[in-house]
């Protein structure tokens, strides 16, 4: 859903669980990049809110394809992968 004030969108129950750690490397990594603000439920919804559209789909896509990292991936090149894609 798509408000003036943020995107709601669903993860897993254990997803938003990990995200919620105060050192999560997701969020860390993607803040780095991208202004946002996020709230996360113990439900699986999250709320986001971004200064631009394309930011909020980036980084959307980044928590998204952070849930299942592939062996030796990092959270830091996942942010990076997405937001080069985006760009094009």
């Amino acid at each position: 859903l798509f408000f003036f004030s943020g995107y709601v969108f669903e993860i897993s129950m254990s997803y938003a669980r990990k995200l919620m750690q105060p050192k999560n490397k997701v969020l860390r990594a993607l803040g780095s990049k991208i202004k946002y603000e996020i709230a996360i439920g113990l439900n699986g919804k999250v709320w986001l809110k971004c200064d631009k559209i394309q930011n909020i789909v980036a980084a959307t896509n980044v928590i998204y394809n952070s849930e299942f990292l592939a062996e030796g991936q990092t959270e830091k090149e996942v942010v990076d992968k997405v937001l080069k894609r985006m760009r094009k």
